[in-house]
């Protein structure tokens, strides 16, 4: 059966749609989200990697005959760093996504995830949350993503900066928390263009703070960037979500 004209256009529209939402909606959150799978296995492959050389050094290098105490508790000292590093990862990755948890538990993983950028670039970064007395209880990771895309965004901003700064603060309101999260970087020049697809001021990919809105956008928040109240920083980007 031959198409009307009507139809071909109709069926015009719908690819064009289709092709718009995977540009504009699967693609930035399939990339966000390998991002974020990366950055949890680089944060194990580091610690789990040190351990696992500095053990093989001692059993590879001596008999045993010739192991010491001090070398037995190397040995110890290192699977506790194992055993460590095993319970953070289940933190940030939790068997059951849908149970309530604090906000202190996704902060620690964020803590986690960023620690070696953070040590590397020597920032400061505070956190003033009432993290114990707020319960949030939508998808963990969802939440991470958010936060932990912004973190990476200010660490970029702020590569050049003498005194890096970061600051994390919560505000509690009636029916919502406001996450802000404060750096001492340059100024976004154009504050709503920020999170278009592909647009980076920090030579970036363009996508990580278009899936921030994304995700916001699909727990029914928002996400804006204004200038600091906060003499010591320049701007902050805050998360608006339900609670």
């Amino acid at each position: 059966m031959n198409k009307t004209p009507y139809v071909k256009l109709k069926d015009k529209k719908n690819q064009a749609i289709q092709q718009k939402i995977k540009q504009k909606i699967i693609e930035p959150m399939m990339k966000a989200q390998s991002t974020y799978i990366s950055w949890i296995f680089n944060f194990m492959r580091h610690d789990i990697g040190n351990c696992i050389q500095n053990m093989d050094s001692i059993l590879n290098a001596n008999s045993l005959e010739e192991l010491t105490s001090e070398h037995l508790d190397s040995l110890k000292e290192n699977v506790k760093i194992l055993r460590s590093t095993i319970e953070n990862f289940s933190n940030l990755a939790p068997s059951v996504i849908s149970e309530t948890y604090k906000l202190r538990d996704a902060l620690n993983s964020i803590v986690l995830l960023n620690k070696s950028k953070i040590d590397k670039q020597k920032i400061k970064l505070d956190i003033n949350c009432d993290c114990d007395s707020i319960n949030l209880n939508y998808s963990f990771h969802s939440l991470i993503q958010i936060i932990n895309n912004i973190i990476i965004n200010a660490c970029k901003n702020i590569e050049h900066v003498e005194k890096p700064l970061i600051l994390v603060k919560s505000i509690n309101q009636s029916h919502k928390i406001q996450l802000r999260i404060y750096d001492n970087g340059t100024e976004i020049p154009d504050t709503q263009k920020i999170f278009n697809y592909g647009y980076s001021t920090t030579g970036g990919s363009g996508l990580g703070l278009t899936h921030v809105k994304l995700i916001c956008d699909m727990l029914k928040g928002s996400v804006y960037v204004r200038k600091s109240d906060i003499e010591e920083y320049t701007k902050y980007f805050c998360v608006e979500i339900p609670v």
